[in-house]
C-alpha cells in the first residue's frame, strides 16, 4: 500500500470514533493527525511544534487528538470516546492520555476491553501470551465527569506509521 493510500485510510479511520455522539446534534467531535517537527524559535532555541500529518513514511510518530465539545444545554454523563488504532500504524505504549479518564485498550476488534494487564493474544503457536502494545486495535476512554454545557475534553495517543 502505497503511502496516499495509507494517510487517505488513517484519516478515513479517525472518522469511526464516537459514532454514537456523532449522532447527536448537541456533540461536536473533532479528529487530528499530528506530527511533531523540530524548529528554530524567536531565540534561537530548537523547540518541538506539531503540524498536520500530511505525509507520512514508515517509522514517523503521528499524534491523533480527538476533541468533544458538549453544545446541548444538558450534560452527557460518562462520556466514552472509542478510537480505533489507524490501519498500518502500531500504538505506542503509554502514550495514551486524557483528562480524569481511565483507558482501556481492545486486542479483537473493539469487541471487548480492559486493562493491558489483562489483555491476552494468541501466539504462532496457539498459545495465550499477555499482548504488547503492537497488539492494540482500540483505545477507549472512559471519562470519570460529566462534560457539562459547553465543556470540553481533549484525548489523545501516539502511533508509530509501519
Amino acid at each position: 500500500m502505497n503511502i496516499k493510500k495509507a494517510l487517505i485510510l488513517m484519516t478515513l479511520l479517525l472518522l469511526l470514533p464516537l459514532t454514537a455522539f456523532a449522532q447527536q446534534e448537541t456533540i461536536k467531535f473533532d479528529s487530528i493527525a499530528e506530527i511533531e517537527v523540530e524548529v528554530i524559535n524567536e531565540q534561537g532555541e530548537k523547540v518541538l511544534v506539531r503540524k498536520a500529518a500530511d505525509r507520512v513514511i514508515p517509522g514517523t510518530i503521528v499524534i491523533y487528538t480527538n476533541s468533544l465539545i458538549n453544545q446541548g444545554a444538558a450534560a452527557i454523563e460518562g462520556p466514552v470516546i472509542d478510537n480505533p488504532v489507524p490501519a498500518n500504524t502500531e500504538y505506542l505504549r503509554g502514550s495514551a492520555m486524557g483528562a480524569d479518564a481511565t483507558i482501556i485498550f481492545s486486542v479483537d476488534g473493539g469487541a471487548n476491553y480492559d486493562v493491558p494487564a489483562k489483555l491476552m493474544v494468541t501466539d504462532a503457536s496457539g498459545q495465550a501470551v499477555p499482548a504488547e502494545a503492537k497488539d492494540y486495535t482500540h483505545i477507549r476512554w472512559q471519562l470519570a465527569n460529566d462534560l457539562p454545557p459547553g465543556g470540553t475534553t481533549k484525548v489523545e495517543f501516539r502511533a508509530k506509521v509501519k
